[in-house]
């Protein structure tokens, strides 16, 4: 009798070690998926961790780390690109790469943005339609596009910055607005293939080389409203015949109509109060037109007989 006790109290010991054997082999395997499901999870959120990761519709570009607004670069996808469209939710462009295969450039809704040297030597691009409440066009951002034909400035821009469409060779037309006040520092300079420039009224300043080297500049028309045009501002502009400056005109600066190798007459307005002796000094006779009276009567004489370099060339005439 006691060995048939004994018997069964070691199957109900085996019993119970299989059992405890069968939960804990469950329980690692439940960990173990745990662990793995984990272990994808933090894989999936580092993505998004990385600089400059993709977004938008396409992906076609790069955008802050900081921030879901700013852009600052394109994606591998974006560079086989012709043609791109800035997303509505972009504030701030930045100085991309150069982009080799983009033609044209869009932007999906009409708020201004900061364009930071953005497109600069974007050599492939032909066309870019700017947002139409865009008010600055920034520093840089599209000098060197050498395929850029044309550009429509949007009504609301009221500043230019430094060298903004600098040797940019084949523009041919700019389309100025009525709220542009000043045309800063190499703005158009080396811009070789632009022969027309409409400068409108509300323009009070043309900074320093602003268009500089525009080779094939024929046909120019200043708006009434200048005040100043600084030093080198249309500095060998070759193809410039004549220059009509407006009442209202009170400085020229240094050598700013200097070498224009075909101009053939220059009007002075009776407000002018400033001119140096090498702001219009060229390499052949030319014709100055002056209102008899007033300071640029005077100082064209004074000018004519400094023995300046140039000053030789000059036939003053009375308007």
């Amino acid at each position: 009798m006691k060995k048939i006790v004994s018997l069964i109290m070691v199957l109900i010991m085996c019993c119970g070690l299989f059992a405890c054997g069968d939960s804990e082999n469950k329980t690692a395997g439940a960990d173990s998926g745990n662990n793995d499901a984990n272990n994808n999870q933090s894989d999936g959120s580092g993505d998004f961790a990385i600089e400059g990761s993709a977004k938008s519709e396409n992906d076609y570009f790069k955008w802050s780390e900081t921030t879901d607004t700013i852009i600052v670069g394109y994606t591998e996808k974006g560079l086989q690109q012709t043609e791109l469209v800035i997303p509505a939710e972009c504030t701030t462009v930045m100085q991309l790469d150069e982009n080799p295969t983009v033609k044209k450039i869009t932007f999906e809704n009409d708020d201004t943005v900061i364009l930071s040297g953005t497109f600069s030597k974007c050599s492939s691009l032909e066309s870019v339609a700017l947002p139409a409440n865009l008010t600055k066009i920034e520093t840089y951002v599209f000098s060197g596009c050498s395929s850029l034909k044309s550009i429509d400035i949007p009504k609301s821009v009221t500043e230019i910055d430094n060298s903004a469409f600098k040797d940019c060779v084949s523009l041919t037309t700019v389309n100025f607005n009525s709220k542009l006040e000043t045309i800063s520092l190499n703005v158009f300079e080396g811009c070789s293939a632009l022969d027309n420039v409409v400068i409108p009224n509300s323009v009070t300043l043309i900074e320093g080389s602003a268009f500089l080297k525009c080779a094939k500049l024929q046909n120019l028309t200043f708006g009434t409203g200048i005040k100043t045009i600084d030093k080198f501002a249309f500095n060998e502009c070759d193809s410039l015949k004549e220059v009509k400056l407006c009442e209202g005109v009170e400085v020229i600066g240094k050598s700013a109509f200097k070498g224009c190798d075909s101009i053939e007459s220059i009007y002075l307005p009776a407000s002018l109060k400033s001119i140096r002796a090498d702001s219009l000094e060229q390499k052949h006779k030319y014709s100055v037109y002056v209102v008899k009276g007033s300071y640029a009567d005077t100082e064209i004489d004074n000018i004519k007989t400094s023995n300046k370099t140039g000053s030789e060339y000059i036939e003053k005439k009375y308007q």
